[in-house]
């Protein structure tokens, strides 16, 4: 689900930018995990998949975002809300499959001496104050530019004369992030191509105090959300709300890996891998806040397990059929001889 095609290189860095808004289109955009995807008229675009790698360090967060999509058009854009203003490149295709190559199912050998079926077990309103323009840089067919907002009348008007137009939900969703001082990261992406594939994913790294993944834009989805994280720390991580109050998440949530890094590349940006799905049933219920990335409080491993059967045989027949078959053999030959033994006498 998450293998990379080479579609990805259009899609790079705008995937990243994840967070957008619904638009104006013959039929709604699906909204990814951190926002809506913004198309052209008469367009459609499905996102198929999420997955983010994500990291905090000495204040610095970094987050690479690869989607899997199917677009009419290559016409298409997105908005990322971030704490403090970001940086953007491209990020790496390759760590994502090393990360799937890390959290690949280990092997757990059953001998298998009979050569009979066994079946594996289960592992564990106005034009307002325009934004500030603080970056703008050109990535291939992608341009992103970082925003800093303080109205979002005005940011809402800078996003529509450069063609990303927004629902009203998704206007009001956009209302929390610039009272809060976010900043906002916008892609635009133009291919004359049909978009079909995972696209190469996009790196925007920021300054924050809190372990923080945007969630918030994705209240304006109509669809299931599926996100995976791939969590990069020190220690084994787990998902919160990102509010006052704290607590769990309203979403569905699966652990389905903990443990060491293998990568030494990756493992600089934490040694700990925690891999996360979470999938939010009802988007406009249940995604009430952003989420949290914090300490498990505990370092218990979470590593899958595949039961892999080794034949034992000697020239073609299971061992275990042959031991039998001497042993009979052998009981016969002493019965054989304890019988002949008895007429003699």
């Amino acid at each position: 689900m998450w293998h990379h095609g080479t579609v990805r290189r259009l899609w790079a860095v705008g995937i990243l930018t994840a967070a957008l808004v619904g638009l104006q289109v013959a039929a709604p955009a699906m909204a990814c995990g951190c926002g809506g995807i913004a198309v052209g008229p008469n367009s459609t675009v499905t996102v198929e998949g999420e997955a983010a790698i994500v990291s905090h360090a000495d204040g610095i967060e970094q987050i690479d975002l690869s989607l899997a999509l199917l677009a009419q058009t290559g016409d298409t854009g997105l908005v990322f809300p971030t704490p403090t203003p970001a940086t953007v490149e491209n990020g790496s295709s390759e760590d994502f499959d090393k990360l799937l190559t890390n959290i690949a199912p280990r092997p757990v050998y059953v001998d298998d001496w009979w050569g009979l079926p066994i079946f594996p077990g289960s592992g564990d309103g106005g034009v307002g104050a325009a934004p500030e323009i603080l970056s703008q840089v050109q990535l291939g067919p992608i341009e992103a530019t970082t925003l800093r907002a303080s109205d979002t009348a005005g940011l809402n008007s800078w996003l529509k004369s450069n063609e990303y137009t927004l629902s009203s939900a998704s206007k009001k969703l956009l209302d929390y992030y610039v009272k809060q001082k976010w900043s906002f990261v916008a892609v635009k992406i133009t291919s004359d191509k049909v978009l079909d594939g995972t696209l190469d994913p996009i790196r925007i790294t920021f300054e924050s105090e809190q372990f923080v993944y945007p969630m918030r834009l994705s209240a304006g989805a109509e669809t299931t959300q599926h996100l995976r994280l791939y969590i990069l720390d020190d220690e084994r991580a787990e998902i919160a709300k990102a509010d006052a109050k704290g607590g769990p998440l309203n979403a569905a949530r699966t652990t389905v890996w903990a443990g060491p890094v293998d990568d030494p590349a990756l493992a600089r940006r934490g040694e700990f891998l925690t891999v996360i799905d979470v999938r939010y049933d009802d988007p406009k219920l249940q995604v009430t806040s952003d989420i949290a990335i914090v300490s498990a409080g505990s370092t218990n491993q979470v590593i899958p397990v595949v039961e892999v059967v080794r034949p034992i045989v000697v020239l073609g027949v299971p061992v275990g059929t042959l031991i039998v078959g001497w042993t009979l053999i052998g009981l016969l030959v002493l019965f054989g001889a304890f019988v002949a033994r008895t007429r003699t006498r």
